[in-house]
């Protein structure tokens, strides 16, 4: 329903081809950078190697690593979903795609997860250390219960019934995530916004609260107690008598 221009304009001036060189640079030196999109046609979750495709010399890699980026913030019936033209054994068609969190608000790549296996490879070609691989997720908001009294509105109860289930969904992403850290044999370290942070600011995007959040995150992250072992509300049992 929104015009999704403006932020076609700020990814345009931000995602240039310097910064498109910097990532094919970081790619080719053994890094990642991954983006989620939904496919809304297949109804399945797709993920993109951002890196790759800067690194792939193709005329169009910039206009598609900014299609990516658009198509993963296009929340559906909010913003327009972004178009992909695709051509499959000489059949041309388009193929339509929106915010990745419809899937998944959270995903690692079978190839990041597998960390083991990559050290077991490097250890076969002469690597002669055997560290235990970390995983880190951060999310930029929280899984704490936000009790708020509803209006009696189907609007209103619509609106709270989506954001429940966004919740919902993004903890079940989370819990898969440790799950496979327990089979895999890797750490699994996890932080969100600290349950006291109060946002004192009308818009959901302000630079001084952004600002100010941040130093928050940097000092729990240099005196050591930024990050759990667990997901939030893993083992946790209902008290109530």
């Amino acid at each position: 329903m929104s015009s999704s221009e403006p932020l076609q304009e700020l990814i345009a001036r931000y995602v240039d081809d310097a910064l498109l060189a910097t990532i094919a640079e970081e790619y080719r030196s053994g890094r990642g950078l991954y983006v989620g999109t939904s496919n809304m046609d297949a109804q399945r979750f797709m993920i993109w190697n951002m890196g790759a495709i800067a690194a792939s010399g193709h005329p169009d890699a910039l206009e598609l690593f900014r299609r990516v980026l658009l198509a993963s913030a296009s929340v559906p019936a909010m913003t327009p979903p972004v178009f992909f033209d695709v051509e499959i054994d000489g059949e041309r068609f388009d193929e339509m795609h929106a915010d990745g969190g419809l899937h998944s608000q959270f995903f690692v790549p079978l190839r990041v997860i597998d960390l083991p296996a990559a050290i077991r490879e490097a250890q076969e070609n002469g690597f002669d250390c055997a560290p235990t691989p970390r995983m880190f997720v951060i999310r930029n908001a929280r899984f704490t219960p936000d009790p708020e009294q509803v209006e009696r509105s189907i609007p209103d109860i619509a609106g709270r019934t989506i954001s429940t289930m966004i919740q919902a969904m993004g903890q079940a992403d989370l819990y898969q995530i440790y799950a496979i850290t327990r089979v895999r044999g890797s750490d699994f370290h996890y932080g969100e916004v600290p349950k006291d942070f109060v946002w004192n600011a009308d818009q959901e995007f302000d630079g001084d609260e952004m600002r100010r959040l941040f130093d928050i995150a940097y000092e729990l992250g240099f005196n050591g107690t930024a990050w759990s072992d667990t997901p939030p509300g893993l083992f946790a049992v209902n008290t109530a008598q």
